[in-house]
């Protein structure tokens, strides 16, 4: 079954993102390093059982990064139009497009990763692939260190107080 839940309509989430974050869930995404730091923020956990579709694709086909429409069309065949990426999901309802995007974009995930767990063992790449998702993960996290704000841009150009200031924000 396949459900949307408007995450701004819920008050406390957390419940959801310790599922997220538990080792018995496997986690199907696409492109998933928004999901990581949703968790992050919201559990202070990462997912522990995490499969990116885009990701395994590169190890299958060297395609990378793959849009999740010309990923599903390579692997299963079917034809999924992204008509609504680029509309603002912060105004609240969403239309009926939005929401019908929103089912078509974790419809076939299950499916296309069935194919690409196939291919990769047969291949051989499967700890490749696993070992892909972890490093992403780690990256993520890596983010959130405390001297990360240091990658900002333009950070010569400040002086102390305004440097301060950066550390403070990011």
């Amino acid at each position: 079954e396949c459900v949307a839940v408007d995450p701004l309509s819920v008050k406390d989430l957390s419940s959801w993102w310790n599922i997220m974050a538990d080792a018995s869930t496997t986690v199907l995404v696409h492109a998933g390093r928004e999901e990581v730091r949703f968790c992050l923020t919201h559990s202070r956990q990462v997912p522990q059982n995490l499969i990116d579709v885009q990701i395994a694709q590169g190890i299958v086909s060297r395609s990378y990064p793959l849009g999740y429409s010309a990923l599903i069309a390579r692997v299963l065949g079917h034809d999924v139009h992204g008509t609504q990426t680029r509309t603002d999901w912060r105004v609240r309802p969403l239309s009926k497009k939005q929401i019908r995007y929103a089912l078509a974009a974790v419809l076939y995930v299950g499916d296309v990763w069935k194919q690409q767990r196939k291919t990769l063992e047969s291949l051989g790449r499967f700890e490749w692939a696993q070992a892909e998702f972890e490093r992403m993960i780690e990256e993520v996290s890596a983010e959130r260190g405390e001297d990360q704000w240091r990658r900002l841009s333009g950070l010569q150009k400040l002086r102390r107080r305004e440097l301060a200031i950066a550390r403070a924000l990011y």
